[in-house]
């Protein structure tokens, strides 16, 4: 009997599987079409909060600064009611004199002079400085005009602060705005974070990716000045950390010190773009250096050299000092050469380098090395960012006098010393006069005055008297700036020209100035009673030989006196504990480079 057939059913999970396929198919369809549509909707509300951001910030121009937020903005100038002129306010370091008339008539040609203290024309009279010296040649030049040349330049004002400067004289009628900053970047203690320190990223194609990278990059706030208080104790940290030999915060960080540049770029690049909108003409300067006669004023080591690295370049550079200071140049080239090949990054053996080989007439690899000694300073208050000035001006079309290149080319084997500078970076009287000069021949060939000159620029040169930088005042100021910038090469000179001009002022002074002249004298006096044994010992330890020539005890009295000498004259307000640690760390510091 044939059995009978059995019908046989699908598989319950194939029928369930393949019973769903096109189903499943469907959903995942619909879950693909639905991200996409939420993240259209995402990135079209993206977009629209973008436009509506950028048009904020667009209100808003500091917003846009990545770099510093400014509070206790106050001006620079200052009308009071039914006042003829503008006169400078208490708020800024820029000279009391400086005052401009309220109304500006056709017959006024006004010019301003932003910048640091070097376009100041720190430490000259004001008849002495760039800008008057300008002024003065643009009279006779202009019998007809009324000239104005407001120096605004404020003295320890990086770019930052002279932007805050130019914001506001753009509102003045400027026919003429120039522009000499770079040499104050890292003299206040600024700490970038959020979109300061991003470099290298690309521009996003999506919206969405945009506001979270920005929203990621704020999270940090920039750096928070103040303009109103602004004073010693926002550089008293970096003054300190010149005086002991400390390396700039800034420098010693990648990111900061690329961040630092970038800011640079950012305020001369917004001054211009600002100016070009308002229709000001605007002339730029380079930024001309003291390259020879000025050592770095911090140096530091590599910090992946090994011990047997670092005892074959204190051999080396050891060898190199004491023959240069033997008079034996070619011998001290060879030493010092194999130095920098050991330690490429400490600056104090690139100098030493440049000077063998001015010494031994070496033309070849001179400046290079001057320059690398620039570039290596680990506080680096001298510009070192003037080849972006020198782009930023060219690819604006503004017009650029290279003073950089003008001072190089009229200096001994192309490295400009003291024959332009009274000390790091501010010119001579003769100087300043060679810049104005500069200035007026350009304005004159381009044809920038408001009419025909009557004189043509080398008919209103200004002889600058010999003796003008061997005034007391002139020489007190200097004498402190190479103390605190431990330049002591040269100070011994500096105070040997104070004391002969004390001398030459004592007889027809009055009481009370006879009295101040001498305690000017007598502190001076001390200060080199302090400074010599400190520079000796340094100097030991520079060539390695400090425990063979002194005691710790003895290496600890002098660094204290010292320090106490600092102190009083820098951070005498400052907590007496926080000193103390600073400068036992300095210490440290110094005998570890």
């Amino acid at each position: 009997m044939a059995r009978p057939k059995t019908e046989v059913k699908p598989n319950a999970s194939h029928a369930e599987a393949g019973g769903s396929g096109p189903s499943r198919g469907k959903r995942l369809l619909f879950v693909v079409l639905t991200g996409c549509l939420a993240l259209l909707g995402m990135e079209v509300a993206a977009r629209g909060l973008e436009w509506g951001l950028e048009r904020w910030l667009a209100s808003r121009p500091e917003s846009r600064n990545p770099f510093v937020r400014v509070h206790n903005r106050v001006p620079v100038f200052d009308l009071e009611p039914g006042a003829t002129e503008y006169v400078r306010t208490p708020y800024h370091w820029i000279s009391n004199a400086e005052r401009f008339a309220a109304r500006k008539t056709p017959g006024i040609y006004r010019v301003f002079v932003v910048g640091g203290s070097a376009a100041a024309g720190w430490p000259h009279k004001s008849s002495e400085s760039f800008p008057g010296l300008l002024s003065r040649k643009l009279s006779r030049m202009l019998p007809t005009t009324r000239v104005e040349v407001v120096n605004a330049a404020g003295h320890t004002y990086a770019s930052h602060r002279v932007k805050l400067v130019f914001d506001e004289i753009v509102d003045y009628e400027p026919d003429l705005v120039i522009l000499y900053t770079g040499n104050n970047e890292f003299l206040e203690d600024l700490v970038y974070a959020g979109s300061a320190l991003d470099r290298d990223e690309g521009p996003a194609r999506l919206a969405i990716s945009r506001l979270m990278n920005r929203i990621r990059r704020h999270w940090q706030p920039p750096v928070s000045i103040d303009v109103a208080s602004y004073g010693q104790r926002d550089q008293v940290v970096n003054r300190l950390s010149f005086a002991f030999g400390r390396a700039s915060r800034q420098w010693t960080d990648a990111r900061q010190y690329e961040a630092t540049g970038d800011h640079y770029e950012f305020n001369v690049g917004s001054m211009l773009d600002i100016a070009q909108k308002r229709g000001v003409p605007v002339l730029v300067l380079g930024v001309p250096v003291n390259l020879r006669d000025w050592r770095p004023n911090v140096s530091r080591h590599d910090p992946s050299l090994g011990l047997e690295q670092r005892v074959a370049w204190q051999k080396a550079f050891s060898s190199g000092v004491l023959a240069l200071e033997a008079g034996r140049a070619d011998e001290a080239v060879d030493a010092l050469e194999r130095s920098v090949a050991i330690d490429p990054n400490y600056a104090e053996g690139w100098y030493e380098l440049g000077l063998a080989r001015l010494r031994a007439e070496r033309s070849e690899g001179v400046r290079e090395a001057f320059l690398e000694a620039l570039e290596h300073d680990a506080y680096p208050f001298r510009s070192v960012f003037d080849g972006r000035l020198r782009d930023l001006a060219h690819e604006r079309g503004v017009a650029f006098i290279d003073l950089a290149d003008l001072f190089q080319q009229s200096a001994p084997l192309g490295v400009p010393g003291f024959e332009f500078f009274v000390d790091y970076v501010h010119p001579t009287a003769a100087a300043n006069e060679r810049i104005a000069h500069e200035v007026v021949t350009l304005l004159d060939t381009r044809k920038l005055l408001p009419e025909a000159p009557a004189l043509a620029p080398g008919d209103v040169r200004i002889e600058i008297p010999a003796d003008v930088e061997e005034q007391v005042s002139v020489l007190r100021g200097l004498f402190n700036q190479f103390l605190v910038m431990r330049q002591y090469d040269h100070l011994d000179g500096l105070a040997q020209r104070l004391w002969r001009a004390i001398d030459r002022e004592l007889p027809r002074a009055t009481p009370e100035r006879r009295r101040r002249l001498t305690r000017v004298r007598s502190e001076v006096a001390k200060v080199m009673q302090i400074v010599t044994p400190y520079r000796r010992m340094l100097r030991a330890e520079r060539l390695g030989r400090l425990e063979e020539q002194y005691t710790p005890a003895e290496a600890e009295d002098i660094y204290r006196a010292y320090a106490e000498m600092i102190r009083l004259m820098e951070a005498p307000a400052m907590p007496l504990s926080f000193f103390r640690e600073f400068a036992v760390a300095s210490r440290a510091e110094d005998a570890e480079r």
